[in-house]
């Protein structure tokens, strides 16, 4: 009993049956088909874009440009190890790790957002936030009101500030030593002291007059009309201390009560100037 082949279903005559010219002639036409089929396909395949490729496969331009050969495979181009390397490399460098990471760019965060640090004992966070609208304008809160008891600026320099005006000069931060406050009591003519460790330049004093007329002067007033003028003065030049009274036009001077030493000078209104006393104090502030 004649059979098939199984792809192209060719006519196989068993050994007792006549195999005559039209069957033979069919098988032919069989055969030829299925080569054109074939070549048609390669040919479609051949001529294609590697893009547009019928059905995605590899093409002759893919393997020259040895996107999928044996190098690249070997090279990890699409094995799981490079994928896991490429999925590594992009989590580095678009994501900060929880721990032991370095940033390369600027940190944004929320308005409402806030940085927050676990305290090492008695619970609850240390915090950095936005204090919320001031006149406009917004202010930085360091610490917690509820956790935060003490907040300390460490540093091995002299700390300080900047930012007065808007402006970028660096202004010390001052401590205890920094700050001076000293007071006396001093004669016309002295000269006042710098605390020690300040500069003058460092130096503010303040006068006030104790005595005006620290030696006793007694003065015999001119009854003539309006002829006597007191004017008690107290400054300083520098450090030179002016302080007493500027007298015109009395009669006269004297050390004692109804002395007749006369201490004045006839030719300037009877002009006599009596030293004083001021009190004073100096307030002494560093400047770097």
């Amino acid at each position: 009993m004649a059979t098939y082949t199984k792809n192209i279903n060719l006519l196989k005559p068993a050994e007792q049956e006549k195999y005559d010219v039209n069957l033979r002639n069919n098988n032919w036409d069989k055969i030829d088909k299925a080569i054109g089929d074939t070549s048609d396909a390669i040919k479609a395949h051949k001529n294609a874009n590697p893009i547009d490729h019928p059905d995605g496969s590899v093409t002759t331009p893919k393997l020259r440009d040895k996107n999928v050969t044996t190098e690249k495979l070997a090279d990890k181009s699409v094995t799981a190890a490079k994928l896991a390397d490429d999925i590594n490399m992009k989590l580095d460098n678009s994501y900060v790790k929880k721990a032991g990471d370095t940033m390369t760019g600027d940190l944004n965060i929320a308005t409402s957002a806030t940085i927050k640090f676990q305290r090492k004992a008695g619970g609850g966070y240390h915090t950095i936030s936005d204090g919320g609208t001031d006149g406009g304008a917004t202010n930085l809160d360091l610490g917690n009101i509820q956790y935060t008891q003490e907040a300390n600026l460490c540093c091995y320099n002299r700390p300080g500030w900047y930012g007065k005006n808007k402006q970028r000069t660096f202004q010390p931060f001052l401590t205890i030593p920094d700050i001076s406050v000293t007071y006396g009591n001093i004669r016309h003519g002295g000269t006042l002291p710098i605390p020690d460790g300040f500069r003058e330049d460092e130096c503010t004093w303040l006068l006030s007059v104790d005595q005006s007329n620290v030696d006793s002067i007694f003065y015999d007033v001119n009854e003539s009309g309006s002829s006597n003028m007191v004017n008690i003065q107290c400054w300083r030049e520098g450090r030179k201390v002016h302080v007493g009274t500027l007298y015109k036009g009395f009669d006269g001077f004297a050390r004692t009560f109804r002395d007749q030493s006369i201490l004045y000078n006839k030719n300037g209104n009877n002009t006599y100037f009596v030293e004083g006393t001021a009190n004073y104090i100096c307030i002494a502030v560093k400047r770097g």
